[in-house]
C-alpha cells in the first residue's frame, strides 16, 4: 500500500508478511530502470513500512515488491 498517492514529496508503502521472507523494495522510472533500492534482504514476519519519494524529482514512477519471488507493482506520482 502506498499512502499518500500522489504525493508532493515523501509517501509511505506498507505491506504485511506471515513469515520470515526475502524482500525487494525497488522504486523505478517509466523505463523500467532502478532509481532507489530501498531494502534488499531478509525481513522477519508482521507489519513492515518504509518512507519512499524523498529527494525524487516530480513525475511517475513505479513501486515494485518483491517478496519470496512474487512481485507487484504500483504506480507512484510525485508532484510538486
Amino acid at each position: 500500500k502506498l499512502y499518500p498517492n500522489p504525493t508532493e514529496g515523501a509517501t509511505t508503502v506498507s505491506f504485511n508478511l506471515n513469515g520470515p521472507s526475502l524482500v525487494q523494495l525497488d522504486v523505478l522510472n517509466l523505463l523500467g530502470q532502478p532509481v532507489a533500492n530501498v531494502h534488499n534482504g531478509m525481513a522477519g514476519a508482521g507489519g513492515h513500512s518504509h518512507v519512499i519519494g524523498e529527494g525524487l524529482s516530480a513525475g511517475l514512477y513505479l513501486v515494485r515488491l518483491s517478496v519470496d519471488g512474487n512481485v507487484s507493482t504500483q504506480r507512484l506520482v510525485i508532484g510538486r
